[in-house]
């Protein structure tokens, strides 16, 4: 009889030790689940600031490069055009007024 009971406590305490280690095995699954989850929504945020900073950044170089294409077309043109810069005109318009006046009385 005692031999029996013996088995049976065995068997019992083998069995809550075995649910112990089940349920603690899988609270610690969990928490792993649970930390990649954390982890894959860090990441994904900052992969979305990542990917905002370069569309940004090449949207900038598109606009750059238009600019800089309109910028020497208006430079080969102003180059073509020939603008007097001696003319009067130029000269009375760096010129202040009261000296325009005190050099044309002389």
């Amino acid at each position: 009889m005692d031999d029996q009971n013996s088995r049976g406590k065995i068997l019992k305490w083998m069995a809550l030790s075995v649910a112990a280690l089940i349920a603690i095995r899988q609270f610690f699954v969990q928490e792993l689940i649970a930390a990649v989850l954390i982890f894959a929504a860090l990441f994904a945020c900052i992969a979305v600031v990542a990917a905002f900073l370069l569309a940004l950044d090449q949207g900038w170089r598109i606009a750059l490069a238009r600019t800089a294409g309109y910028i020497d077309a208006h430079r080969w043109f102003a180059g073509r055009v020939r603008a007097p810069v001696n003319g009067p005109t130029d000269a009375d318009m760096l010129t202040p007024v009261s000296d325009s006046r005190a050099a044309s009385d002389k």
